[in-house]
């Protein structure tokens, strides 16, 4: 991970957006600044539901048009949501 990557989405996830564990938190675009977005959210203990015009960003498994994810799951398999 890219550490200015890193520090922009954790910025706007927990500093900017006051993220807390239990919240829910939504993320439009999993590139790499909103899957890194993503991810930090579930660390901190969040439900998160994230969107994506793509049904596979860059290539990537599981397909991510739009999916769930919480602390309690596997950070490899999230629930398909939509398609």
């Amino acid at each position: 991970m890219a550490t200015d990557a890193g520090i922009t989405s954790y910025h706007a996830m927990v500093t900017v957006g006051g993220l807390k564990k239990g919240m829910r938190v939504g993320v439009i675009g999993l590139g790499g600044l909103g899957y890194i977005g993503a991810r930090v959210a579930v660390l901190k203990g969040a439900e998160v539901y994230a969107a994506d015009i793509s049904p596979r960003p860059h290539g990537s498994s599981p397909p991510r048009s739009g999916w769930r994810a919480s602390p309690s799951q596997s950070p490899s398999s999230p629930t398909r949501i939509c398609r």
